[in-house]
């Protein structure tokens, strides 16, 4: 991986980390606030084409539903301490998973433009796409230089306890800055 990858890697959690703790808290303006909430829709993460300090910009988009059940005595008779609780261990979870994910394998692409010098990262996979759904699945696509890699890349996520099931959906060969690599989509459950 490159030098600055573990900043790199802190901001993206940080990101993920910040949008997650917004869905925790409810808001409301003409609405009851003891039943309002926020709640996770999906997050999706991209990497554009572009770089800026050598490092990929990421394009993070964020969805939320905004929950608020109808004003009837069973809704009253809720805990909302309760649905907070459950909202903030699903954060939690998700949150705890996007840092195992950027400790096993990162957002920078491991193939380097042969303009900019060339060469190949220390990295042997990466991410390109990842989204998060409301369900609290992962579902990702990347590169890897070599097809045991991507193999090994799922174990990984079993052996870091954040996943409790990690699917292999896709893997092609393709061609990345003239680097033969394995394009693949993983589908992973948060533990």
């Amino acid at each position: 991986m490159f030098s600055s990858d573990v900043l790199f890697k802190k901001v993206v959690a940080s990101i993920v980390s910040e949008l997650l703790c917004f869905w925790a808290f409810s808001f409301s303006s003409a609405l009851n606030l003891l039943f309002t909430r926020a709640a996770q829709g999906s997050i999706s993460i991209s990497c554009s084409a572009e770089m800026c300090d050598n490092k990929p910009i990421l394009v993070i988009t964020s969805q939320e539903k905004l929950l608020c059940p109808a004003d009837s005595e069973k809704d009253r008779e809720k805990n909302p301490a309760e649905l907070l609780s459950s909202a903030a261990k699903c954060n939690q979870q998700i949150i705890r998973a996007v840092k195992s994910l950027l400790k096993i394998t990162t957002f920078t692409p491991q193939v380097s433009k042969k303009i900019k010098g060339g060469g190949v990262g220390s990295g042997k996979t990466w991410i390109t796409n990842l989204r998060i759904d409301s369900d609290n699945r992962f579902l990702f696509s990347g590169y890897a230089l070599d097809a045991k890699q991507v193999t090994q890349l799922g174990e990984e996520f079993l052996k870091s306890g954040s996943f409790i099931e990690v699917s292999l959906s896709n893997m092609n060969k393709n061609v990345f800055e003239k680097v033969p690599v394995w394009r693949f989509e993983i589908t992973a459950k948060v533990n």
